[in-house]
């Protein structure tokens, strides 16, 4: 289900493993919403078939999925076909509306973050399929949950640190912030650990 550059590349990866793969397209006959590479490569494929101007009606089966009803849109016919899977890839709609306002999402309501998972809002991560990525698979959201998790629990054990350290000490605390390619810088954090020995 869908015509867009996932769906046709996916529907084209399916003939590995099937005799015969339908893709149920919204539009007119030939009309399609990829790129020309992946249309025509899907459109001259043996073992691709399209159905045009129509939408998934239905998925049967009880155990496991034995056909579908599919609805054409100018006629308003009904037709069913024996189907052992769905496959379908209509595009994405990300539910991040509640965060609107309150962290940083792309204009197509994304979540904007870098790559160790961090927000535009100190201390708040997001890993997943929510967030601005090239590549939406288990696998890689897997991988955004793991870096999150290390970055916020480092997050968590730096505020910590500083609390613990700095904030609630009962001795006078000198802070020293140095850059490695100022070498000003460097001669100044010298002299401080000098001052404190």
């Amino acid at each position: 289900m869908g015509n867009g550059d996932a769906a046709l590349e996916e529907a084209v990866h399916l003939t590995k493993f099937a005799r015969l793969v339908t893709v149920i397209v919204i539009h007119d006959e030939g009309v399609v919403d990829c790129n020309r590479v992946s249309a025509e490569r899907a459109l001259c494929h043996p073992r691709i078939e399209f159905v045009w101007n129509s939408v998934l009606d239905e998925i049967k089966g009880s155990d496991e999925i034995e056909s579908v009803t599919i609805k054409n849109l100018k006629t308003g016919e009904l037709k069913t076909l024996e189907a052992q899977g769905v496959f379908i890839y209509v595009g994405t709609v990300p539910e991040t509306g509640f965060l609107e306002g309150k962290i940083d999402l792309d204009e197509r309501g994304y979540i904007i973050t870098n790559e160790m998972m961090e927000t535009s809002v100190r201390g708040v991560f997001a890993a997943g399929d929510g967030r601005v990525k090239y590549l939406r698979q288990v696998v890689t959201a897997v991988a955004d949950g793991a870096t999150a998790a290390v970055a916020a629990e480092r997050f968590l054990d730096e505020e910590r640190d500083i609390k613990e350290s700095l904030l609630n000490c009962d001795i006078p605390v000198l802070l020293g912030f140095w850059d490695p390619a100022v070498e000003e810088s460097i001669s100044y954090i010298a002299m401080l650990e000098g001052m404190a020995a």
